[in-house]
């Protein structure tokens, strides 16, 4: 498809962008396919809690390997490139599959979960611990699953992404309705390995399909287009600079949840209050995650001031839209049967998430906004001034969670969870801010 001369309209615009759109959405639903198993099994607060804990201390370690898709999306062109990027993914994953294993055989663990997340009793350490010997192989499956994933979206087989995840779904369905049945295995460990598990069998699915379509990775690689990431004399080093920034900046977006959490654990109610976030934020997640897609049209159809304002229209009409069906499930019935009957957590858990839900409604209009300028920024490889507004995103959630725990939670009484959620979107309407501000 040319799309450096393509006569831009909201049609293709939907076109191009309704797969992408699809990918985040079953991600999504996958998680709550867990919390909806974990709500059903013994101890449900706490397994949720600490499932969300776990989750995403594990994704601060393992953000790197989420952005193989981008190296081999951007770096590979022929047997030599693919061969260099493959060993250099290769340590990537074994040195985060170590890293997150130490948190479960060391005394770090313990310190980590106890002192810098806030879990309260050694019960709730132990068994966090005991989730990241199953969650230590997630760099592992990651790494398969998006340098694979980097080569399908490259060569256009983009029908190979989506029947990988609806697999992994199905499978994390069948596995965990078995356990809720069973009660075979503790809920915190099952959740754990559904996500695992999950991961890799999506993983497996597009490296198949790849090879079968293909005849063999060699082959898919040197069916490569080019791409303007000059690949003269490529080497490791190369390889290191181009991927560190890319790095960086999911290093710091995989934070800001944890650090959301750390202030929730160390509040008045923290199980119930990181239930609640817990479960809201795998909702919006699932309503709002297309959005994190939107940079990618910008990315390949910023070609003349007509079709950036077309693309603005049509990110934050998306943006509008979505905040409005944030709206509408936190307010209506829907909300609680979803929450009360289908993810079943408890009638306390299920009104005070529908007002963690209604607190998140804002954000979407602040990232559909973003994600337009990040798009162009990374077409123009201006992307460390992405790196730093995220950095100041991070800043912005640790000072605003200290004041509103701290200070206007005891004038107001506003349920920690909520404030989570509030401290969240502040954060992403300040990234957003600085963002335009730079385009």
């Amino acid at each position: 498809m040319d799309t450096e001369n393509t006569p831009l309209s909201y049609h293709i615009l939907i076109k191009f962008f309704l797969p992408l759109a699809v990918f985040p959405i079953l991600v999504a639903f996958s998680h709550t396919i867990i919390n909806s198993a974990l709500a059903r099994m013994p101890l449900p607060e706490l397994s949720i809690a600490i499932f969300t804990v776990v989750k995403s201390v594990t994704n601060i370690i393992n953000a790197p390997s989420i952005m193989t898709r981008q190296l081999f999306t951007s770096v590979i062109e022929g047997k030599k490139s693919y061969y260099l990027s493959r060993n250099f993914v290769f340590v990537l994953m074994f040195v985060l599959f170590g890293l997150i294993m130490s948190l479960s055989i060391t005394s770090l663990g313990d310190f980590v979960f106890k002192h810098i997340i806030g879990l309260q009793s050694q019960k709730e350490v132990d068994l966090a611990t005991s989730a990241m010997m199953v969650t230590a192989f997630l760099p592992i499956a990651v790494v398969m699953r998006n340098a694979y994933q980097g080569i399908a979206t490259r060569l256009k087989k983009t029908l190979l992404i989506v029947p990988g995840v609806i697999l992994r779904v199905i499978s994390m369905i069948v596995f965990l309705g078995w356990v809720v049945k069973t009660n075979s295995i503790n809920g915190v460990i099952a959740g754990c390995l559904a996500y695992v598990l999950g991961i890799a069998l999506e993983g497996v699915f597009i490296l198949g399909g790849l090879k079968y379509t293909s005849g063999s990775i060699i082959n898919a690689a040197n069916k490569m287009p080019p791409s303007e990431f000059s690949k003269e004399n490529l080497n490791y080093a190369k390889i290191l600079k181009f991927f560190l920034p890319l790095a960086f900046t999911i290093i710091i977006t995989m934070f800001i949840q944890p650090v959301i959490q750390s202030g929730l654990a160390r509040s008045s109610s923290p199980v119930r209050s990181l239930a609640a976030y817990g479960v809201s934020w795998t909702l919006v997640t699932m309503l709002a995650g297309p959005l994190r897609m939107l940079h990618q049209i910008s990315l390949v159809y910023q070609n003349s001031d007509e079709n950036v304002r077309k693309i603005k229209i049509f990110n934050l009409s998306l943006g509008i839209l979505t905040s409005v069906i944030i709206v509408i499930f936190a307010l209506s019935p829907l909300g609680y049967f979803v929450l009360n009957n289908l993810i079943a957590v408890s009638h306390d858990i299920t009104m005070l998430a529908k007002k963690v839900i209604l607190a998140f409604a804002v954000f979407p209009l602040a990232r559909a906004f973003r994600e337009t300028y990040w798009g162009m920024m990374m077409k123009k490889r201006t992307t460390p001034v992405i790196a730093r507004a995220k950095g100041l995103n991070l800043f912005a959630v640790i000072i605003t969670l200290i004041i509103l725990l701290g200070f206007i939670n005891i004038y107001f009484n506003i349920e920690p969870a909520v404030i989570g959620a509030i401290v969240f979107t502040i954060g992403e309407f300040i990234e957003t801010f600085i963002i335009k501000r730079n385009s």
